[in-house]
């Protein structure tokens, strides 16, 4: 067999997979997939206005308890495991702990959606100045903005609509400290969180992009929100 012919069965396998991925999450997989390897990364930019949220009691969500998680350290190890959920790599426990008590110095407060004394779903609001490293920028959000980031449900509670209502309790409760808008980041092939998203009330107001050319860094895109990058 010719070292061409021998390669047919791998060049078939690959172009199933292909295209079993475009079928599953539709073309802007692509984007995420093949794009950076091309040098370019892209996030869209979601908005919310806090006056306009509906109230997380419009979710019928029997035994969850929707809060402001508390910040010691039995409380950031529950959130490492639920973002680690799957995960049997000690390691990968104590890096999410790790980034969490940097969130956490930073002034960024947790989220969750808690059942039985365990967190099922999470979000974290930033302030002031918010890193990106996806995109190598910094987002400046005005003192009546927020950040959210990082939603994570845990797997055996998905489909129970948890973080629409989450999304709804902290909206609510940064209203009442004056926040007036919320912007969040997807990524474009990311369909079940836009999906998600567009159930708590955001819309899309703009992307941010990373081209790197040569070795050099361009950021690109109608952002919708205020960034510089990053030093």
């Amino acid at each position: 067999m010719s070292p061409r012919t021998g390669t047919r069965p791998a060049r078939s396998a690959a172009l199933r997979r292909g295209l079993a991925t475009l079928r599953a999450h539709g073309p802007y997989v692509l984007v995420d997939r093949v794009a950076p390897r091309l040098g370019l990364r892209r996030l869209l930019v979601l908005e919310r206005h806090t006056g306009s949220a509906a109230a997380s009691s419009a979710y019928d969500l029997a035994g969850v308890t929707l809060r402001a998680w508390s910040c010691d350290e039995a409380a950031l190890r529950a959130l490492a495991e639920l973002d680690a959920a799957g995960s049997t790599d000690p390691a990968a426990r104590a890096s999410r702990l790790l980034r969490y008590r940097e969130q956490l110095a930073r002034g960024d407060r947790p989220f969750v959606a808690e059942r039985d004394g365990r967190p099922d779903a999470l979000c974290w609001a930033a302030a002031g100045a918010s890193p990106i490293a996806y995109l190598g920028c910094e987002l400046r959000l005005r003192s009546d903005e927020r950040y959210l980031y990082d939603a994570i449900t845990r797997p055996d509670a998905r489909g129970e609509r948890l973080m629409p209502a989450l999304y709804a309790h902290a909206l609510a409760a940064l209203a009442r400290d004056g926040v007036t808008r919320a912007v969040t980041l997807v990524r474009p092939s990311n369909a079940p969180m836009l999906r998600a998203m567009a159930r708590a009330g955001f819309s899309v107001c703009g992307s941010l992009a990373q081209l790197t050319i040569a070795g050099r860094v361009l950021h690109l895109g109608r952002p919708g929100v205020a960034y510089v990058p990053a030093v």
